[in-house]
């Protein structure tokens, strides 16, 4: 995928609806997250729903939409920085989740107005802003180890219009955690 900043803004060329949003501004881009109380519908009101689908496929786009999502803000982090005057800064920003693997809790390294290193978890939707994500234990454990310089960035809308609102850490702090999955194993007759 080809990566151009433009004077305006971020353009991003599309193979799967990634956004251009040329002309935008950061002041566009970055919103505030929702207010308390934004997902009221939760999934536990929800009956269960037999369907058919294709785990591999639906596992497989939503990889290339979390690449996307994460390379779009790897681009609005460097424009960020550079408008702030930090060239040397936004010459630093790394994709570590590409480039070092995933699993660290992050997946980009980025920096804050003084300087300071960002830890930055991008979750990356086509959905509107109030669409509810998962995330791993590793990154809640990671926020609350990093606290402040932890940022999860809520990138939602991604195929249309594309916005971001961020979460500080620790993320316990500021989202309302349930048990999705657990890890099973086999409990011995003493244990």
């Amino acid at each position: 995928m080809a990566q151009h900043l433009t004077s305006g803004g971020i353009r991003l060329d599309s193979a799967i609806g990634r956004p251009s949003t040329d002309g935008e501004t950061l002041t566009q881009v970055f919103v505030d997250p929702p207010a308390e109380g934004w997902n009221s519908g939760s999934a536990e009101s929800l009956e269960p729903l037999a369907r058919k689908f294709d785990v591999a496929k639906r596992d497989a786009r939503n990889r290339e939409l979390g690449r996307a999502g994460e390379e779009f803000v790897v681009a609005v982090e460097r424009d960020r920085l550079t408008k702030l005057g930090l060239i040397n800064e936004a010459s630093k920003v790394t994709w570590v989740s590409r480039d070092q693997g995933d699993g660290l809790g992050y997946d980009v390294l980025s920096f804050a107005e003084d300087s300071t290193q960002l830890f930055i978890e991008v979750k990356t939707t086509h959905a509107d802003i109030d669409a509810p994500f998962y995330i791993t234990e590793r990154e809640r454990a990671v926020s609350a180890r990093k606290g402040a310089s932890y940022r999860l960035y809520r990138v939602f809308r991604f195929s249309r219009k594309p916005q971001i609102y961020v979460l500080r850490g620790p993320l316990e702090d500021t989202l309302r955690l349930k048990p999705a999955a657990y890890r099973a194993t086999v409990r011995t007759p003493e244990g």
